[in-house]
């Protein structure tokens, strides 16, 4: 048998005149809710969404209405970069101890830069800056792909000229050396291109003189910037939101200093507290629908009037209930409360 001969077994598709096409795909309807619609119906769930939207939005605005002030200074300060031989613009944005929260700062102060100004922002962390090379691959990635986000504003930008200002967010944890080259390098181009640098140091100005010898120093000019520290900020969340007497919801005294102890011995995390004050209200509200309570006068009476049962016996069970019975005098009063749901 000659050797290369060989049989092959093998799998063919004939379409037999078939015409086969494309079937479009329906869009997929867009799921707000891992929840099912059951659950989302519940009075327990209704309730929870209202006040956690209501928590949420009276801390949003408290605060913008606390940074707004540094924030316009800043962003002014930006605005208004100089073309300077070899200087470059330097803010030093002085966040405090809360490093978690440094990433939604820079994204507001950017978002900020984008509405008041002309310039392209770009945020450059420590973890994208590990050598020179990096962080110059991240500032030409981080500006081409704003301007690409949307197609008519990139034209708009192509014909106007443009201010430049880089984001560092964590500058304790940048290499020194990558970022002396860095300014360096910026500082040469400053005369030609408007370009602002702004730093997050969350410790002291110190920081600052430490990690740039003075060869550095020279070739930028340096503002400082100051936000509201970590405690003062929540301090004025607790006393004008979450324990405001106008809230329905508060937690327990063993609930709050453990979040507070969290707070002051771990992160300095404002972020971090509002998500365990988030978890809390989540885990009192999933409890059923008797937490529908937690409400005004006149929403109470409309949920408790759809309870059943199960729900008045697990009132009757509250901790917090037992009191009110032992004060009644009237023996025959109490004897309906604990047994007539209809009383």
């Amino acid at each position: 048998m000659d050797p290369t001969l060989s049989v092959s077994k093998g799998v063919f598709v004939f379409k037999n005149g078939g015409n086969f096409k494309n079937k479009k795909r329906t869009p997929s309807k867009k799921v707000s809710c891992i929840l099912g619609e059951e659950t989302t119906k519940e009075p327990f769930y209704r309730k929870y969404s209202e006040t956690w939207e209501q928590f949420k939005s009276d801390i949003e605005t408290l605060q913008k209405e606390s940074n707004t002030q540094i924030l316009e200074d800043l962003v002014k300060y930006v605005g208004n970069v100089d073309k300077l031989a070899n200087i470059l613009p330097v803010a030093a944005l002085l966040t405090g101890i809360n490093q978690p929260d440094h990433e939604d700062q820079f994204a507001t102060l950017s978002h900020r830069i984008k509405e008041s100004i002309n310039s392209s922002v770009a945020i450059i962390k420590a973890r994208d800056a590990a050598h020179l090379k990096n962080a110059i691959e991240s500032l030409v990635f981080e500006v081409i792909q704003n301007q690409d986000d949307d197609n008519r504003e990139s034209k708009r930008l192509r014909k106007t000229k443009l201010n430049m200002d880089m984001l560092k967010p964590d500058f304790e944890s940048f290499n020194p050396l990558v970022l002396q080259d860095f300014i360096l390098i910026l500082s040469s181009y400053s005369q030609r291109i408007p370009i602002a640098l702004i730093l997050g140091v969350a410790t002291a100005v110190s920081a600052l003189h430490s990690a740039l010898p003075y060869h550095v120093t020279s070739k930028i000019n340096l503002r400082i910037f100051q936000t509201q520290s970590a405690p003062l900020g929540l301090n004025e969340i607790l006393e004008k939101v979450i324990l405001s007497p106008k809230q329905n919801f508060h937690l327990s005294g063993k609930a709050f200093k453990f979040l507070t102890h969290i707070f002051l011995f771990y992160d300095f995390s404002i972020a971090g507290f509002i998500h365990s004050f988030k978890y809390c209200l989540m885990e009192h509200f999933l409890q059923g629908n008797v937490m529908a309570l937690c409400s005004n006068y006149e929403e109470s009476l409309k949920y408790i009037n759809k309870f059943d049962h199960e729900e008045f016996e697990y009132i009757r069970r509250l901790p917090s209930f037992r009191p009110y019975v032992e004060s009644l005098q009237d023996y025959q009063k109490i004897i309906d409360i604990l047994t007539d749901d209809e009383y």
